[in-house]
C-alpha cells in the first residue's frame, strides 16, 4: 500500500510538473522560388508601411500590415499600389509577424532580430486579405527573401524580352 501511493504521489508530481508539449508548426521544406512563382497569382517585392496588432485570447494576436509595392514581377499589382495582409499569431500557429513579435526568427546568437519591413511576396488572388504565414512563400529580405530576387528579376528580363 505504500509503495502503490508513493507511485501515486510521484505520478501526481510527475504530469504537474513535467514540462507540456508546445504546439509547433511544422510542414515542408520552402518550394522553390521558380514553384512559388508559377503557383502564385501575385508577387511583388513591397515595404511594411503600417502594422497593427490586436490581442485575441491565450497569447495570440491578429497583425494586420499594409504593404506599399516596390516591384512587380506578377500579377495586376504596381509601384504604389497597397496590399494588406491579416494574420493570426500565436503558440504553434503557422503565421509569420511583420515585427517578429511573436519572435519567428533569431540570430545566431539565440537574440531575436529586427525585419527592415521589405518582403518578397507571393499570393493567390482571393477574397479578403492574405496572410503571411510558413507555408505561403513570402519572406522579408533579411530572412532569406534576398535570395529570391535574382532568379525574379531573370524571369522579368525574360519577359520583357519577348
Amino acid at each position: 500500500m505504500g509503495k502503490s501511493l508513493l507511485t501515486t504521489v510521484l505520478c501526481v508530481l510527475g504530469a504537474v510538473t513535467w514540462p507540456l508539449p508546445i504546439a509547433a508548426c511544422n510542414g515542408p521544406p520552402r518550394p522553390s522560388v521558380e514553384k512559388l512563382f508559377a503557383s502564385a497569382d501575385v508577387v511583388v517585392l513591397a515595404v511594411a508601411t503600417s502594422i497593427q496588432q490586436t490581442p485575441l485570447a491565450k497569447g495570440f494576436v491578429t497583425e494586420e500590415v499594409r504593404f506599399t509595392v516596390l516591384e512587380s514581377w506578377k500579377g495586376d499589382k504596381h509601384p504604389d499600389d497597397v496590399i494588406v495582409t491579416r494574420s493570426t499569431i500565436g503558440p504553434g500557429s503557422c503565421g509569420l509577424s511583420a515585427l517578429n513579435d511573436p519572435p519567428w526568427l533569431e540570430d545566431p546568437r539565440g537574440k531575436v532580430r529586427k525585419l527592415s519591413g521589405v518582403w518578397v511576396l507571393y499570393f493567390s488572388k482571393g477574397q479578403g486579405p492574405q496572410e503571411l504565414g510558413m507555408f505561403g512563400g513570402s519572406l522579408p529580405l533579411d530572412a532569406g527573401g534576398v535570395g529570391d530576387l535574382p532568379d525574379l528579376y531573370r524571369r522579368s528580363h525574360r519577359a520583357y524580352a519577348k
